[in-house]
């Protein structure tokens, strides 16, 4: 039968199975193998500029905008997820033991212009793909001092971003011995179903098992820059909510 009699579910799905998924997510600065990616199920088309992508360059940023445009012509419903590194915002940097050293200083200034570039890349981008109404979410650790830039804010205030917390003991992060790691994120968007899933993580869940928690340093915290299979699920489930 025609399309226009098929029931409204049976349509959607006829639709799907035409043009692909409905929902579109660009992780910007992303690892190959992120769960954002792994994990998005039939319903979520994810892209990603990585590494090889090189997000300081105006190919990493060309390659995002041709995502993105593919898909807004597509009519997907995007969201721009933005995971810059944030090695030169740290505040673990201040507690270095050669933190005042020749060597130590200029890797961070290499980390600091490295960072502008990939930021003025996204920010052209975000504020592009922002016109279209598209989504947007940032995230960061809760103390990396690039939230404090203005021209970070200034992107938030633009976008209507506001911040949502998250205890990464609340999302299942844990090290190898199964002691939860309270690693606290901050994502900021402008998604309130989003807001309201990784909003609700904010608190540990408390218990016997979160009497005590690790630290979320070395491999843990090169680790948890996929997140948690458990953090993506929500990501993914909240997004789904919103399209």
């Amino acid at each position: 039968p025609s399309p226009a009699y098929l029931p409204k579910r049976q349509r959607s799905m006829t639709k799907r199975a035409r043009d692909g998924p409905e929902r579109f997510i660009l992780e910007y600065c992303a690892a190959d193998d992120s769960f954002m990616k792994t994990l998005a199920g039939e319903g979520c088309q994810v892209e990603q500029v990585t590494e090889h992508h090189d997000a300081r360059t105006q190919a990493g940023l060309a390659h995002a905008l041709y995502e993105c445009r593919k898909a807004k012509k597509a009519g997907k419903c995007g969201l721009l997820w933005a995971s810059i590194p944030c090695v030169g915002g740290s505040a673990r940097n201040d507690m270095n033991p050669v933190r005042d050293t020749p060597m130590f200083r200029s890797r961070l200034r290499r980390h600091h212009a490295d960072f502008n570039l990939m930021w003025d890349n996204f920010e052209k981008l975000a504020r592009e793909v922002h016109q279209w109404g598209w989504r947007i979410a940032i995230e960061w650790p809760y103390n990396c001092r690039y939230w404090k830039l203005k021209k970070v804010r200034d992107l938030l205030r633009d976008c209507d971003c506001e911040i949502a917390r998250i205890r990464g003991c609340a999302v299942g992060l844990t090290d190898d011995a199964g002691t939860p790691i309270a690693k606290p994120w901050h994502i900021a968007t402008n998604d309130p179903h989003l807001w309201t899933a990784l909003e609700s993580k904010r608190s540990c869940p408390g218990g016997a098992r979160h009497a005590a928690h690790a630290e979320c340093q070395g491999k843990y915290a090169r680790a948890s820059e996929n997140y948690t299979p458990s953090m993506v699920r929500l990501i993914h489930n909240a997004w789904n909510k919103s399209v």
